[in-house]
């Protein structure tokens, strides 16, 4: 049975409605399974949202809200980034569905059973914005970077035997370099468990928005040892073993750094504890500001994908937040940088690109891709640049560089834009006696476009197709076989469209 490729997102906590920096790891997963996809693979991608504790519970009293209707009245929200950010997530989850429960509580009674769950009474720091536990002393009065004031919370829970698993958690991360990335996420964390590991609260019972525990129905299971479990409740555990083994482990988690902590450490050790595989890697991305601010309600910088997109498009949104910065640190959204990338990147360079070299090939050969004859310097020098393009696309793809990858596209995109200036073919029109030579500068350049339109396909989904659209270039892209030169034949009609990326004003 050959592994499917599995990709997560973290499930969003649905308790307001997603911003960019939700997008941001939506988008990030949605390219890895479109690049696993062309080349091949069975591919699963997961995505969904987060809707037990105690967070939902108080937001949705405030509102005057059951917990359930409030998390009814957001999921949409988060469902309508699949077509709002041209998404191919395979299944939406919700840690509401019934079959996620019975998955919750399938793997909370082997804890139970193997004696790794246990009774006792919890006191100590809770910040209900992370829905995560504050190690700090009594006395400490600490807060938290992300949500401030914390709470002191005491009560009888259920603990899991986190510290049992040190020496194991230990060994999974000196034996799987990789399982953490970037290297000062896993360094930061491999430091922490060399510090020691204490057992976690797993329950709840001051109020009743979460999964029953097993056998103690007057507790609820803690939303984080709950949400987990989606990442295998969503394919197939525990009812569908065969599906099950075919996806997992999963290939990739991606998520914020905030909450590393939990897949990195807590959740393997769930599993480990539950006689399961860990994932294979966990990759902790930066988080996002607007204007160089937290992104808050309260200060009004709230930037939604949805009305992004609708003023400028999917693909230049999908462009601006993998090329802005590298994958795993900070990054910053504001309108000035975006509409400059898009003005220059797409608009000038990529747009402008395939605007004159159709507008050309329609001129000069009636909108057929012409023949290409010997090759001069000037044309392999062109041919070079796509050719070195290739190897360094996949390496900065698989290191999910994926910044480096556009760099690498954007090599090619400039090199094809100056071999428009240093051919001239409007020159070499004037002249019937060229016209063999303006055939192959032509065509050259409709290759360059068929292999751009492959290149851009996990990244940049709807302009790849307009691309391949407008050149004629038939079927769906195949990685790697089609980024070989020479895939489009002449003869093949062209069919000029309006211009890819219209210039819009900065704000």
């Amino acid at each position: 049975m050959t592994k499917a490729f599995y990709v997560t997102t973290p499930i969003y906590y649905a308790n307001s409605e997603p911003h960019v920096g939700t997008a941001y790891t939506s988008i990030v997963a949605d390219v890895l399974a479109r690049y696993h996809r062309l080349r091949g693979e069975e591919v699963f991608f997961l995505t969904g949202t987060d809707e037990h504790g105690q967070k939902i519970f108080r937001a949705a009293k405030e509102q005057g809200l059951t917990p359930k209707a409030l998390a009814d009245q957001l999921c949409p929200k988060f469902k309508e980034l699949t077509p709002t950010l041209s998404l191919t997530n395979d299944h939406f989850i919700r840690t509401t569905d019934p079959a996620h429960e019975h998955a919750v509580k399938t793997l909370f009674s082997r804890l139970i059973a193997s004696g790794d769950v246990y009774k006792g009474q919890y006191k100590g720091w809770y910040c209900t914005g992370c829905e995560g536990y504050v190690d700090a002393p009594a006395d400490a009065k600490p807060t938290c970077e992300l949500h401030g004031a914390v709470d002191w919370l005491e009560e009888e829970n259920y603990f899991f035997r986190l510290s049992k698993y040190r020496d194991r958690i230990l060994a999974h991360f000196k034996a799987n370099p990789g399982f953490v990335e970037p290297t000062s996420r896993y360094n930061e964390v491999l430091n922490r468990i060399k510090g020691g590991l204490e057992d976690v609260s797993v329950s709840r019972s001051s109020f009743d928005w979460g999964v029953p525990l097993p056998g103690d129905e007057k507790h609820v299971i803690w939303v984080w040892f709950d949400a987990l479990i989606n990442y295998i409740s969503g394919v197939g555990f525990p009812d569908d073993p065969e599906r099950f083994a075919r996806h997992w482990p999963a290939d990739v988690h991606l998520v914020g750094k905030d909450i590393i902590w939990f897949h990195s450490v807590i959740w393997p050790c769930m599993l480990i504890a539950a006689g399961i595989e860990p994932p294979r890697k966990v990759y902790a991305h930066g988080w996002w500001t607007v204007n160089g601010d937290k992104i808050s309600k309260t200060k009004g910088n709230v930037v939604y994908p949805r009305d992004v997109t609708a003023k400028y498009g999917v693909d230049p949104l999908r462009y601006f937040m993998l090329r802005e910065l590298p994958f795993g640190l900070d990054g910053d959204f504001s309108l000035t940088a975006f509409t400059r990338r898009y003005n220059s990147d797409l608009g000038n360079d990529l747009g402008n690109l395939v605007n004159r070299v159709l507008a050309l090939v329609e001129k000069h050969f009636g909108g057929v891709v012409p023949e290409q004859g010997a090759y001069e310097p000037v044309d392999a020098a062109l041919r070079a640049t796509f050719e070195a393009v290739v190897p360094r696309y996949e390496e900065t793809l698989g290191r999910y560089e994926f910044s480096l990858t556009l760099e690498e596209i954007w090599k090619a995109v400039r090199h094809a834009n100056a071999y428009v200036d240093q051919t001239k073919p409007w020159t070499l029109a004037k002249d019937p006696a060229n016209r063999g030579r303006l055939g192959t500068v032509l065509g050259a350049l409709c290759e360059g476009l068929r292999e751009l339109s492959c290149l851009l396909a996990p990244f940049l989904p709807n302009v790849s197709e307009g691309i391949r659209r407008q050149i004629g270039a038939e079927g769906p892209v195949r990685l790697p076989g089609d980024l070989a030169w020479g895939g489009l034949a002449a003869g093949t009609r062209i069919a000029k469209g309006a211009p890819l990326f219209p210039r819009v004003d900065a704000p």
